[in-house]
This record gives structure tokens, sequence and C-alpha cells, in this order.
């Protein structure tokens, strides 16, 4: 017959070792919340040994450990770990907290939004690459709509294949316009 990993072990040397977790992942996280935000995922065992102390750290009757919640793992009985709580999801009427809000304009503002993202990135939507021609320093693709994208390695740059057809993808879905490079200069500043 096996030895139970916990013989020897005094429920205090558990709770220790509890302490000590919880110290770890606040000095990691942060104290803010820490004990609404996690809870104590401990195997069966550990939790029958945890029940015999008496020092007030661990409430049976509401489940908790030095303040967090306890679910208790039939799984893995000698289990002792900090869990993160999923997120929970938030829904709002938008009518009921800003009733001053038109709700219609929000829906109109969002449509337009939509329709933006649809005429930049809509023309790829149904269109295929048919050909990619490496011609270094410039990369050409020919559309399944007839038209072709041609982009080139700029002053002293090493051309790459890779960056060549994803330059021309992005020239493609901004209206096969040179406009597309002005997008990387706002966001990618020369250093």
């Amino acid at each position: 017959m096996s030895q139970c990993p916990l013989e020897g072990v005094s429920p205090q040397q558990i709770f220790e070792k509890c302490m000590d977790l919880k110290e770890t992942g606040i000095f990691a996280e942060g104290p803010l919340g820490f004990e609404d935000l996690h809870y104590w995922n401990i195997g069966r065992m550990v939790f029958y040994k945890l029940r015999q102390l008496n020092n007030g750290a661990m409430n049976e009757r509401n489940q908790t450990l030095l303040g967090m919640e306890i679910r208790i793992n039939y799984n893995e009985p000698y289990l002792l770990s900090i869990e993160k709580k999923p997120r929970p999801q938030y829904v709002v009427n938008l009518n009921t907290c800003y009733p001053s809000i038109d709700v219609s304009s929000l829906i109109k503002a969002a449509n337009t939004i939509k329709k933006g993202f649809e005429n930049m990135f809509g023309t790829l939507r149904n269109i295929e690459i048919v050909k990619v021609i490496f011609n270094e320093p410039a990369t050409i693709v020919i559309w399944s709509d007839g038209t072709k994208t041609v982009v080139k390695a700029q002053n002293g740059e090493i051309f790459d294949r890779e960056k060549g057809l994803a330059m021309a993808i992005c020239k493609k879905a901004f209206g096969n316009k040179g406009n597309y490079n002005e997008v990387f200069k706002k966001w990618v500043p020369e250093e």
C-alpha cells in the first residue's frame, strides 16, 4: 500500500504554504481586489487536512480560506493552487443608463464605420491572387479582377519577398494607390 503524500504534514504547515502562495500572488499581481479575482483550487485531501485548523483562517460555512473562495478539486486530491476567476460579461441597456443618448444615432455611427471597413477591405473579399512575381527590388501581384499591384523595396532596404507580398496586399486594400505608405510613416516613424 502506497503512503499518503500528506502523512506527517501538519495542517499548520499546509496553512503556511497557503499564506506563502497568496503572498506570492499578491506580490506578482498587486493587492487591489486580489481576493475577489482569485480562488483556491484545493484537492480534497488537502481540504480535509485544512479543516483541522483552529486558527479562524478557514471558514467552512462560507468555504473561504484567508478571505478567498475555496473550490474543492476531487480529481487531484493533493492539489493546492490559486487560480484566476473567469472574467464576467457585462450587459448594459444604454436606454436605461443614459436616456439622453439617441441609440439610433449610435447604430448609424456603427454602420458608417462598418461601411468604411467594407470599402477598405471589401475589395479583397472576393479577389484572389493569381500570380506573384518577385523581380528584385519589385514585388508584382496579379489579381483575379485583372489589376496588378507593384511595390518596391525603398532606398537601401534589403529586398524581402514576404514583406513585399504583405505590402502589396496592404496597397490593394487601400485602393491600390501609394497613400497606404502614409499610414506606415505615421505609425512607424523612422528612428
